[in-house]
């Protein structure tokens, strides 16, 4: 038994970090994007022209689905990544829980 609680306890410890990254990546990216969208950037840049070539495709059936229900796609800033990380704010908390109750090294 306190095998297997170590091994969930060493999963969790490896996942908390990993998920984090990915949420906050995932975050940027978003942002990012509808900074393009909305032409906080400028449209001929080297970042605007990635987006459109790498992101835009990634983002469009999120976009249908947000255009469907009435929506426009320049409001669909938060919804990718609460859709990919499964969260709708509750990364802060995490952040918190993750930095108050981890064993620190220094």
């Amino acid at each position: 038994m306190n095998s297997l609680l170590y091994a969930m306890d060493l999963v969790l410890t490896t996942l908390r970090p990993v998920l984090l990254g990915v949420a906050t990546v995932t975050g940027v990216v978003c942002l990012l994007d509808w900074m393009v969208r909305t032409r906080r950037i400028r449209p001929f840049s080297p970042v605007t022209r990635f987006f459109r070539t790498t992101i835009e495709p990634l983002m469009l059936p999120i976009e249908r689905r947000i255009v469907r229900s009435g929506g426009l796609p320049a409001h669909a800033k938060g919804k990718p990544d609460e859709r990919i990380t499964g969260s709708n704010g509750s990364e802060a908390a995490t952040l918190r829980k993750f930095l108050l109750f981890t064993e620190r090294p220094w």
